[in-house]
């Protein structure tokens, strides 16, 4: 089995000159960004003006063109104003820099946009907010109302937070099935295979349910090993199969096989990449859509398949990399039993997602993993957290999906398949196949 690594969300309270506004007001904000580089910011000023911003991490540039990975940038959307005096209100960036002695990114200045630090402000004072101020009502209180979910879920009506004997008996079963020997990918998809783990070993300990872990990986990597495991599956009508790949894939839109040409989601490549020379992937490839249909069949509750993986033709270079950027260092978040409960426990439904569109590649960094992956579970983690309310997967799967979208495209990947537009690849996960 491998091991497990745990992930945090960073909550910060700032205060800054606006680098906006002509009188330069002094701005009180508080900040949430999460572990898959999504945020929201709460912004006070002195007028009373409370408003919010959606964050979205994007890459900062060096001049010559390539990625500065010594720097996140936090920038923020449209500004949505929540209380207090209307007047203009113009988007701003929360920039961080990376701490070469920890490893993670420490907040450096606050700026205009994502575009240019000349023009940002320093942080007049930074406080990283612990479990014990977020659990201060009368401190949540000034950047929050007493409606919003991130209080509700704190100081409302708490939860009976138990399973009934019946619910106790539901598995969790989680089988991963990771390329890791090769060169190229091999560390993401090392990431993607702990970061899986991690995140549904902790919903089990959380509901107090039994956990059934399974991998293939390494040695165990090949064809007839994975489609052993998945026949080894042998959920209830009350457990949770969870079915993960991270590895490579293409499509075979051009094959001279119909039936395979009529594929349009990706076909695992299940060789063992240190084969010299290297066979054809299509002689032991595995459509993830056949792997739906297996697991879906065995009859589960709560079905989830996701591939992440290349989705083009079959050519040497595959499932590409970008640059890391540093994460901030924040607390291990407390999870909200409601969400838990209503993402894990409540549906009966199976659901089938893939992290790229035909014709597109899948991307990775060798310190977060696979961006889909990534995005996915941190909106998985976001969905579990007091933050917000009523959650589902086709929510958490859209917020992956737009977020893998827009990393990609801010990344200025310069893509080798010509019918590509302007040469710029993406990366769009296609609508999930949902039962």
């Amino acid at each position: 089995m491998i091991a497990l690594l745990a992930d945090a969300q960073a909550y910060y309270r700032f205060t800054y000159q606006s680098p906006v506004t002509p009188d330069s007001l002094t701005e009180d904000a508080m900040l949430i960004i999460y572990e898959n580089g999504t945020g929201l910011a709460r912004i006070k000023r002195p007028d009373g003006l409370l408003y919010e911003m959606r964050l979205s991490e994007q890459f900062a540039f060096k001049p010559a063109g390539s990625i500065d990975n010594r720097i996140s940038i936090y920038e923020g959307g449209a500004p949505l104003s929540i209380s207090g005096v209307t007047r203009e209100i113009k988007p701003i960036s929360f920039w961080f820099k990376l701490n070469t002695m920890s490893d993670h990114a420490d907040p450096w200045l606050v700026a205009k946009d994502a575009k240019d630090s000349m023009a940002g402000n320093p942080f007049l004072s930074i406080e990283l907010l612990d479990n014990t101020r977020l659990s201060d009502a009368s401190f949540v209180l000034n950047y929050f109302t007493k409606k919003d979910p991130f209080f509700q879920n704190r100081f409302g009506p708490k939860p009976r937070g138990l399973l009934t004997p019946e619910e106790k008996k539901t598995r969790l079963i989680v089988l991963v099935v990771a390329q890791t020997y090769d060169k190229k990918i091999g560390p993401g998809t090392l990431v993607d295979a702990r970061n899986v783990f991690n995140r549904f070993s902790d919903v089990a300990a959380f509901l107090g349910i039994k956990p059934v872990f399974d991998s293939v990986y390494g040695d165990r990597y090949n064809r007839t090993n994975i489609l052993q495991a998945i026949n080894k599956l042998k959920p209830t009508s009350r457990d949770i199969v969870v079915f993960w790949y991270s590895g490579h894939g293409f499509t075979e839109m051009n094959s001279t096989n119909r039936a395979r040409r009529a594929m349009k989601y990706s076909f695992m490549d299940m060789l063992d990449p240190r084969q010299k020379p290297r066979p054809n992937p299509r002689d032991s490839a595995l459509n993830i859509e056949t792997v739906y249909d297996l697991v879906r069949k065995k009859g589960g509750r709560l079905n989830l398949v996701i591939g992440d993986c290349c989705n083009d033709e079959i050519i040497p270079k595959k499932k590409d990399t970008i640059p890391p950027s540093p994460k901030p260092k924040g607390p291990i978040p407390k999870w909200n039993w409601n969400n838990v409960y209503a993402l894990f426990m409540k549906p009966r439904q199976s659901m089938m997602i893939t992290a790229a569109s035909q014709g597109q590649q899948a991307y990775a960094d060798t310190v977060k993993g696979s961006v889909f992956t990534n995005f996915f579970l941190g909106s998985l983690a976001e969905s579990l957290s007091p933050d917000v309310s009523s959650p589902d997967w086709k929510k958490i799967w859209k917020t992956a999906q737009l977020n893998t979208i827009e990393r990609i495209r801010k990344a200025r990947i310069v893509c080798p398949l010509p019918f590509q537009p302007k040469n710029v690849c993406q990366q769009i996960p296609p609508e999930p196949k949902i039962n």
